[in-house]
Order: C-alpha cells, then sequence, then structure tokens
C-alpha cells in the first residue's frame, strides 16, 4: 500500500512494509521509518473539497 506525500520529514512517498516488529510506513526518497500506528496522527485529517458542481464552477476550462 503507498500513501503519496505521507512522510513527515521530507514530504515523500510511503509504503506499508512488515517484519517482526510489525507493520510500518518506510519513505521511498529518505528512507524514514515510521511506525503504522503513528502516521494516522501525524498527517492532517482530510478536508472536504467542493465536486465541482455549483454555481461558481466554469466549464471548458
Amino acid at each position: 500500500m503507498l500513501r503519496l506525500k505521507g512522510c513527515p520529514r521530507c514530504g515523500g512517498d510511503l509504503y506499508l512494509h512488515s517484519d517482526l516488529d510489525g507493520p510500518f510506513w518506510l519513505c521511498l526518497q529518505c528512507g524514514r521509518a515510521t511506525d503504522a500506528k503513528l502516521v494516522g496522527a501525524l498527517t492532517p485529517a482530510l478536508v472536504p473539497v467542493a465536486s465541482g458542481t455549483g454555481p461558481n464552477f466554469e466549464r471548458g476550462r
């Protein structure tokens, strides 16, 4: 599994890896390893985005 731009150090992409100690996220760019349980606490919550169907939506741009 990949988590794009989720590294707290460099903003790189993380992939989920597992060994005898359990699952952890490993950054593809800088190599930082972070416990899988901590990544959810480090990344900001998702913010809802407008769907592009409201009165200010412009087609053809």
